[in-house]
């Protein structure tokens, strides 16, 4: 992964501006009580860049006369920090890390603004918390306060980074399948175990367990098992409930891989076999998830996608009669939201719900390239408050999600090993 970080340094580093530098933080170790602390999950943008996953440090890259240079403000060798917590970067592994310059943290209030000093223009995260610092340093720098104008120009980091990060490389989108596959193998694992009487977290646990065991990060996000009503909560997070017989178990969960994240959705009965309400909700989601998956290819958007969705859900909402009217009436007064209430699908890569725009600034929809990775997920969810619908669908909740590659000539679906088929499903379980 050092190389191909390298790679990305000298990609940003070919765009920025001369005569300029960018500041990018790592994530801190976050307190969870008193001396003890939550699990570190490094920035996704420092990871980018450095394939570092140390808390606390921070990467500039700096452009001048069309010269430029990485520097990692990193720790001293601490014997103390060794004992407790293991080994750390320090400025001995700049050459492991193919970066070119240490400098340590305890300086940075020096070091900093006197880089400041060589540039016309900062890029640094608009929107990351430790931007406070930056502004520090650029008052140290000018011996200003914010209140005057500093004789710099600033530019937003994310922006920059984010047309890279959406578009994925051969190596990321190896790592990408690594974790999807990971993520596979874990649903199919649950689906196959889950019975009656668990508990929703006893499949959460199983699905960690699993993601661990085959090479996994561990999970990309915090999962979901939702039974029963609980599916139609949309980021349901308790997972807390006893698995009764005649439910479904909505189960949304992925691995991370080197930080590339799966994202993988799979409704199924507790039971050995779905209701007649519940399979009809889930063969009208497996034909919106399939027709939709079906057309996926570069130049088409998710606003494309997401209009087409709506049309279909609509339609068979209507031929099962869940809703009422013609389908211009439910599509312009968007009765659909009732059962369908969020897009199609999402960027999928570091980040979950990665980055990139899915509009430019003058409105025009992200098109699909080769290279870029999604998810496709349509769901219908029939909480029991919608009293105009008829009580018998009430308390289902169906999803389908596969992550889906965009390719030269159209899609390869990554998660396409997961059983979505009724026949599948059924087999899987009862075996």
């Amino acid at each position: 992964m050092i190389d191909h970080a390298l790679d990305r340094r000298n990609t940003i580093l070919s765009k920025l501006s001369d005569n300029s530098m960018m500041i990018i933080p790592a994530a801190d170790l976050m307190t969870k009580s008193r001396d003890t602390h939550f699990d570190f999950r490094q920035d996704s943008y420092f990871f980018y860049l450095s394939a570092i996953n140390e808390p606390n440090l921070w990467l500039v890259l700096m452009k001048n006369n069309n010269k430029t240079e990485s520097i990692l403000f990193t720790h001293e060798f601490d014997p103390l920090y060794l004992i407790w917590d293991g080994e750390r970067i320090t400025l001995k592994d700049l050459d492991l890390l193919k970066i070119d310059k240490g400098e340590l943290i305890s300086e940075m209030d020096t070091k900093i603004p006197e880089l400041i000093k060589k540039v016309e223009k900062i890029y640094f995260p608009a929107i990351n918390i430790k931007r406070d610092k930056i502004f520090k340093w650029l008052d140290i720098a000018y011996a200003s306060s914010r209140n005057q104008a500093y004789p710099i120009h600033f530019e937003d980091a994310y922006a920059l980074i984010d047309t890279l990060r959406l578009t994925k490389t051969p190596q990321e989108i190896n790592w990408m399948t690594k974790a999807t596959d990971i993520s596979s193998e874990g649903h199919i694992h649950t689906m196959r175990i889950a019975k009656r009487d668990m508990n929703e977290y006893e499949l959460l646990n199983e699905i960690y367990y699993k993601y661990k065991s085959l090479g996994g990060d561990g999970e990309a996000f915090s999962g979901i098992v939702a039974s029963g009503a609980n599916a139609c909560v949309l980021h349901y997070r308790d997972n807390k409930d006893i698995l009764k017989k005649g439910d479904l178990i909505l189960l949304d969960s992925g691995s991370s891989y080197k930080l590339y994240c799966g994202d993988i959705t799979r409704t199924f009965p507790i039971g050995s076999s779905f209701t007649k309400e519940q399979q009809a909700l889930y063969e009208l989601v497996l034909h919106v998830q399939k027709s939709i998956v079906s057309i996926v290819k570069p130049g088409l958007s998710f606003e494309t996608l997401n209009k087409e969705t709506v049309k279909l859900i609509s339609q068979g909402a209507i031929d099962l009669g869940i809703l009422k009217g013609s389908l211009e009436d439910v599509i312009e007064n968007k009765l659909y939201n009732a059962i369908f209430m969020h897009g199609i699908g999402h960027w999928l890569g570091i980040d979950v719900h990665d980055v990139g725009l899915y509009k430019d600034t003058s409105g025009n929809p992200t098109k699909f390239t080769s290279g870029m990775v999604i998810t496709v997920e349509p769901g219908i969810y029939i909480a029991n408050h919608h009293t105009h619908i008829d009580p018998k669908w009430h308390n289902i909740g169906i999803r389908i999600e596969d992550n889906i590659l965009i390719t030269k000539d159209g899609y390869h679906n990554l998660t396409q090993k997961v059983p979505k088929e009724i026949d599948d499903i059924l087999k899987l379980r009862n075996n």
